[in-house]
């Protein structure tokens, strides 16, 4: 999983993909991470 902040991009998650279905806890720890990467990209004080 990854995410675009302007010009660069950002890997959330990677992992070997053995079936069709992507396991409902890889796309939590996504999600998770997408959540704390937009909320660490609207702190003034951290340069991202």
């Amino acid at each position: 999983y990854v995410t675009r902040k302007g010009e660069r991009v950002v890997i959330l998650r990677f992992f070997d993909k053995k079936t069709q279905k992507t396991p409902k806890k890889e796309i939590d720890l996504a999600e998770d991470r997408l959540k704390q990467r937009q909320k660490e990209s609207t702190d003034p004080r951290r340069r991202l």
